[in-house]
């Protein structure tokens, strides 16, 4: 399979990538930091995987929460369904419950400042429709390990 995964620079996506192409399939990192992202083709990917996110930034203004993790969650998914991707599977973290004690269930209300783009980016993202019929969401735990 053709995967491009988004977040070039941080750690998930980059251990992602490695492990997809160890796996047989043709991964490609992008970065999506800048508007250069918009000018690649998505033509004859399977799938997009979206890390790429802003989390944990102190003095970071609300509007670049917005942009990086909602709007641009929107559009890259707008792109990969306009060009035929067959699955788009967007990224976010448990760092959207906070720092709360207990267990996370179906009920659980996000609670940190990120946490208001990843659901703006659920609720866009099912407005869109799905993407080539699938639409995915996953929210690992923070990573543990060597360069972690």
């Amino acid at each position: 399979m053709k995967i491009i995964i988004t977040g070039a620079k941080g750690y998930i996506a980059a251990h992602l990538a490695r492990h997809l192409s160890g796996a047989g399939h043709a991964a490609e990192l992008m970065d999506a930091r800048d508007d250069a992202w918009m000018e690649r083709e998505f033509w004859g990917a399977d799938a997009v995987i979206h890390c790429a996110a802003l989390v944990h930034q102190k003095n970071r203004p609300e509007s670049e929460y917005t942009r990086v993790n909602a709007r641009l969650t929107e559009l890259l998914a707008r792109k990969a369904k306009a060009e035929g991707v067959g699955a788009f599977i967007f990224m976010s973290t448990l760092a959207v419950y906070g720092l709360a004690q207990g267990h996370i269930t179906g009920d659980t209300t996000p609670r940190a400042q990120y946490a208001l783009r990843p659901q703006q980016v659920r609720c866009r993202a099912a407005a869109l429709g799905a993407v080539g019929e699938a639409l995915y969401g996953a929210a690992p735990a923070l990573p543990n390990g060597l360069r972690a």
